[in-house]
């Protein structure tokens, strides 16, 4: 199976990599980095790639349900399409409100997933720009499924697929800050015995956190896949998930993890 991983950006000149690799019995070979000038080049490998394929991007996929009620909308691409950047920020901090900090408990701010995780709410506006980031995922979830490409859980399964992750949850996971050091992101995840990452030698150091969280997005999205058969499997909660996660997931979508 091939595994793409990228850390997206929404910013209006993102800087984007995309690292590919081959899952095959347990083994991870990752043999890509491309660079992205624009999210189209992202939508190109994903929708144009060969399947089967299955790619962790680290964005929120959704808000939570009490915030797409309150926004008035079934999708958030009804209003990314329809908007300019500027107004869709606006929209959604005059009708749902604005979370800076981490999640910690669900709530109008914080979906399940993003609390299990310790992540921060899609509703944050700066440092990063969470609300830019799903401004502009929102809009690549939708022209990418036009194409087939199916959002884990949220949509019915397909030959390529997305899920989101959070490349800093496995950095904690591996007990190391987050550097550009990937070869000793790899040693420690290897460590853990879930799947075995082989890293060419042009990737053990990188040149921005970027791409090493999109190393860290690809090593993710595979072991999630070797264990738990995400890409098959999309009525059974993965054993990462908490019960009140997963009651939600095909609504609110979920954070994979390992």
């Amino acid at each position: 199976m091939r595994i793409l991983g990228a850390d997206f950006s929404g910013g209006k000149s993102p800087e984007i990599a995309v690292v590919g690799g081959s899952l095959i019995d347990g083994v991870l070979t990752i043999d890509t980095l491309r660079a992205c000038d624009d999210r189209l080049d992202l939508y190109a490998e994903i929708a144009l790639n060969d399947a089967p394929l299955l790619c962790g991007l680290d964005f929120p996929f959704r808000l939570p349900q009490q915030a797409m009620q309150y926004l008035g909308v079934a999708g958030l691409h009804e209003l990314s399409l329809n908007c300019s950047r500027a107004e869709f920020a606006e929209l959604l901090a005059e009708r749902v409100g604005r979370c800076e900090g981490k999640c910690s408990a669900a709530s109008l701010y914080c979906r399940e997933t993003d609390a299990a995780s310790g992540a921060y709410s899609g509703l944050k506006r700066v440092n990063p720009s969470l609300v830019a980031m799903v401004y502009a995922g929102s809009k690549l979830l939708w022209y990418l499924h036009q194409k087939g490409v199916a959002a884990y859980p949220l949509d019915m399964p397909t030959d390529k697929q997305v899920c989101e992750v959070y490349p800093s949850h496995t950095w904690a996971r591996v007990r190391l800050a987050r550097s550009t050091d990937v070869g000793a992101f790899v040693k420690a995840f290897n460590a853990l015995g879930v799947i075995e990452v082989v890293l060419p030698a042009a990737l053990q150091t990188v040149r921005s956190q970027d791409i090493a969280d999109s190393v860290a997005a690809c090593v993710t999205t595979a072991a999630a896949q070797h264990l738990y058969h995400i890409y098959d499997n999309w009525t059974t909660s993965p054993l990462f998930a908490t019960q009140a996660e997963w009651a939600v997931a095909h609504v609110e979508g979920i954070i994979v993890r390992v």
